[in-house]
């Protein structure tokens, strides 16, 4: 990503433009982007990304311990899951949308949430993120987040 300081005449939508202008533009988009080729290095890019993710992902495994890994009110979610199994069982279900099909589905999801947050349980003893130390993580610090998007256009 390269910043251009362009004065209040200049660029988005300007189709009014003179072709001196234009061409001054273009002339600087080339001299960044020869500077881009020149200066930028894509295996600290790299590391730097993987740092970030790393960071975000071990923040996230964070709330999925405290949520799914273990019961210390009786509205948090570990509990409604066990709720839930037991209703599933009996055939009382306490949501009714996007059911499994059979306890077997259920059962894989569930020994697979269990993983996860047993996973996290593990990366919350002893976080990188905080033993490295805030100037050894790249700024500023990522986030994840779930979004709507088409994870099923394989099927």
């Amino acid at each position: 990503m390269v910043n251009i300081a362009l004065k209040g005449d200049e660029g988005g939508l300007n189709l009014t433009m003179e072709k001196t202008k234009v061409k001054r533009l273009s002339d600087l988009g080339g001299i960044a982007g020869e500077e881009v080729l020149k200066e930028f290095n894509f295996y600290e890019h790299r590391w730097r990304r993987v740092l970030s993710a790393y960071a975000a992902l071990e923040e996230e495994f964070e709330s999925i311990f405290n949520e799914f890994g273990t019961v210390k009110k009786p509205g948090d979610v570990r509990k409604f899951l066990v709720d839930y199994q037991k209703g599933f069982a009996k055939n009382k279900l306490l949501a009714t949308s996007y059911k499994p099909r059979n306890q077997n589905e259920l059962n894989v999801l569930f020994t697979r949430l269990d993983a996860l947050a047993s996973l996290a349980g593990n990366w919350q003893k002893s976080p990188i993120r905080k033993s490295w130390g805030g100037a050894n993580m790249p700024k500023p610090n990522a986030s994840l987040r779930l979004v709507p998007g088409d994870i099923y256009s394989n099927d």
